[in-house]
C-alpha cells in the first residue's frame, strides 16, 4: 500500500470520528444541562410550596420527602443520589480522558514510527492528547 493511501485510510476516518466525538460531547453536555435545570426548577417549586418548618418536617418524614431530600444530596450519607451522580460524572470524564490520551499517544507513535507525512499524525495526536488530558 502506498504511504499516501495509508494516510488517507487512517486519517480520514479518525478525523470524522474526532469531529463526531466533539459534537457528541457538545450535545450530551447540553442535554445534561437542560435536565439539571429542569430538576432544579422542580425542586425550587416544591420547596416554595412548603410554608413552615412543621410542614418541612412532615414532608421530610414521608417516603416521597425522604427521596426528595436524598436527590438534593442533603442526606449526609453515601446512599444519596447526589453522591452517586457525581461519582458517575467523574468516572465518565476519567474514562474519556484515558481513551483520548491513549489515542493521542498512538497517533504520535504512528507519526514517529512511519516517517511518511508525520505532521498529520502529530497534529491529530497532539489534539487527541490535549483533549484527553483536559478530561483527566
Amino acid at each position: 500500500m502506498h504511504p499516501d493511501e495509508l494516510v488517507l485510510t487512517i486519517t480520514l476516518p479518525m478525523l470524522f470520528a474526532a469531529i463526531g466525538f466533539i459534537f457528541w460531547i457538545g450535545f450530551d453536555s447540553r442535554r445534561r444541562r437542560l435536565i439539571a435545570k429542569a430538576q432544579a426548577d422542580l425542586q425550587m417549586k416544591l420547596l416554595d410550596r412548603i410554608g413552615s418548618g412543621r410542614e418541612l418536617v412532615e414532608f421530610s418524614q414521608s417516603e416521597g420527602g425522604q427521596r426528595f431530600l436524598e436527590s438534593l444530596g442533603l442526606e449526609g450519607n453515601n446512599k444519596g443520589m447526589g453522591i452517586s451522580i457525581s461519582m458517575g460524572k467523574i468516572l465518565n470524564s476519567i474514562q474519556r480522558g484515558v481513551i483520548l490520551s491513549l489515542l493521542g499517544l498512538g497517533l504520535l507513535f504512528v507519526g514517529w514510527k512511519f516517517q511518511f507525512d508525520h505532521h498529520v499524525f502529530s497534529i491529530l495526536g497532539v489534539l487527541a492528547l490535549s483533549l484527553g488530558l483536559g478530561f483527566l
